[in-house]
């Protein structure tokens, strides 16, 4: 019995570092979106890319003082995402969130505006009278991805909003 734990752990060991070695993605090459100008912005942070979850992040603070971090990484998933801190969450009802997501996500000064697109994209798609909430999100619109705005609640107030792509690889 004990060999067959000892063997049990080296095969589960072997697994996962053999799944870490053969990524899919490409996060050497992973860059932030946004115009790495300094006076475009109240503040920037530096780019932080973690190796160990292949996750880029990156915090902007924008003229009007809305704050944005921008997520992008993955291994076995592709996923990108968006956490807008407005100053001031203008909205309650799933319509008005998608109107303030999407002015919020037209008015990031990027370099690439791709990922913005897809989302832009799916949020226009996305009839929002028909949209369920599900899961603590409203689930969009965008092809094999799963795309998603949700409202998240800090000390107790909802106050961000985050929309996310990911795709599995």
């Amino acid at each position: 019995m004990k060999y067959l734990l000892i063997l049990l752990f080296l095969s589960l060991s072997l697994a996962l570092y053999a799944a870490e070695d053969h990524c899919t993605y490409n996060f050497a090459d992973a860059k932030s979106i946004f115009d790495q100008n300094p006076k475009l912005y109240q503040n920037i942070t530096p780019v932080n890319k973690d190796q160990k979850n292949k996750i880029l992040t990156q915090t902007i603070t924008t003229p009007k003082g809305t704050v944005i971090t921008y997520k992008k990484g993955g291994c076995a998933h592709y996923a990108f995402s968006f956490l807008i801190r407005p100053r001031k969450l203008n909205a309650k009802k799933p319509e008005r969130i998608f109107i303030q997501a999407l002015r919020e996500l037209r008015a990031i000064p990027a370099v690439d505006k791709t990922e913005i697109n897809i989302l832009n994209e799916a949020l226009d798609r996305t009839k929002w009278k028909s949209i369920k909430f599900e899961n603590g999100q409203y689930n969009l619109s965008c092809g094999d991805a799963t795309c998603a705005l949700k409202t998240i609640k800090v000390k107790g107030v909802e106050s961000d909003i985050e929309i996310s792509y990911d795709f599995a690889l």
